[in-house]
């Protein structure tokens, strides 16, 4: 469901996982709950995925977090 950067040591989702979409909604819930709790959670996941969760936009910034060289 993730894949991991080992230069950054982040993961973040794995769009072509075969996975049940349910599976990543359910993630999604804990984590929203996390962060509306404010419960800090000790998992090595960008902090783009919070932006998401809470309505904002991913920008470049985002991008160079995960994959500078792409950047």
């Amino acid at each position: 469901m993730f894949t991991y950067n080992p230069d950054n040591r982040l993961y973040w989702f794995n769009g072509k996982t075969f996975e049940d979409p349910l599976k990543f909604e359910l993630i999604g819930t804990l984590l929203g709950l996390a962060a509306s709790n404010q419960v800090i959670l000790d998992i090595p996941i960008l902090s783009t995925c919070y932006k998401l969760l809470l309505g904002e936009q991913p920008n470049m910034d985002d991008l160079e977090m995960w994959q500078p060289d792409v950047a």
